[in-house]
């Protein structure tokens, strides 16, 4: 049908709800004046665009969607929601999200949209295969054989000088630790124990634990899986390096807050190393 490919702007976020509320609804008498209700806009705008439409295939003659003109709805409410979430990806503050979908849609084409949208997922895909490709190499299948490996581990102040290097959470975790192979799944396992820590307020001694352990995996911010008093970290989300002897380190920065509370033991961010 060639007048499907004559739409020469893209629609606007309240058009598209036109049309949503439409597909919502039988078509009779007064349905052009109930959308415009709904929408809080005029009948001649609702008018308006229902006729520009029918022109452009996506509604028949009568007001009912049209096989191209429903796939071509759904197609941008999906689209609607990738954009979402493709600008969360690339740091887009929440309460800025909206403005800037709305921004998006009504001034590019649908398949630029989606061509830039395809292009970020396939981006995010290969990083992550090629992460998973280096560490399955048949390394972690043969160190971790009976599903499990003990590792050594230290938590470094990120810019602490050498008097004090450590930071204060390396307290908060027994010395056990592993690396874990379960289910499909690699990670560095922790586990939590009660620690001891002086005001920074008062220096009144304080007893806690750790309560929440954040870390970054394709550039998104992710908590932690804490089961039993035991913290996940999938490895894909860290840094290896193999030195001369073989032996390997991996590193990642995580940010952690303690049950004692924030005024106390505020969030804090250290640089996790362990090696085997």
């Amino acid at each position: 049908m060639e007048s499907n490919q004559k739409r020469k702007t893209p629609p606007t976020l309240l058009q598209l709800q036109y049309l949503r509320e439409l597909e919502q609804l039988e078509v009779s008498r007064g349905f052009i004046s109930l959308i415009a209700e709904r929408c809080n806009v005029s009948h001649v705008a609702v008018s308006k665009y229902m006729k520009s439409c029918v022109e452009s295939g996506i509604l028949t003659g009568d007001y009912a969607f049209t096989e191209y003109g429903r796939t071509w709805l759904h197609g941008y409410l999906t689209l609607i929601k990738e954009l979402e979430q493709y600008l969360r990806d690339i740091g887009v503050p929440e309460q800025e999200l909206a403005e800037n979908v709305r921004t998006l849609v009504e001034s590019t084409e649908q398949h630029t949209l989606q061509a830039m949208i395809h292009s970020h997922a396939r981006a995010q895909q290969k990083q992550t295969a090629k992460r998973r490709t280096w560490l399955s190499e048949g390394f972690w299948e043969e160190i971790l054989q009976n599903g499990s490996c003990r590792v050594q581990f230290k938590l470094y102040r990120i810019n602490g000088t050498r008097r004090n290097a450590f930071s204060m959470a390396n307290h908060g975790f027994d010395k056990r630790a592993y690396v874990v192979r379960s289910e499909g799944r690699e990670y560095l396992e922790l586990t939590i124990r009660e620690m001891n820590a002086n005001s920074r307020v008062d220096g009144q001694l304080m007893c806690g634990h750790l309560e929440t352990l954040k870390y970054e995996l394709d550039e998104l911010l992710q908590i932690a899986t804490l089961e039993d008093g035991r913290i996940q970290i999938p490895l894909e989300a860290c840094r290896f390096h193999r030195g001369q002897g073989g032996e390997l380190t991996g590193i990642i920065p995580v940010t952690l807050t303690c049950s004692v509370g924030r005024i106390h033991m505020p969030e804090s961010t250290a640089l996790l190393t362990f090696w085997m």
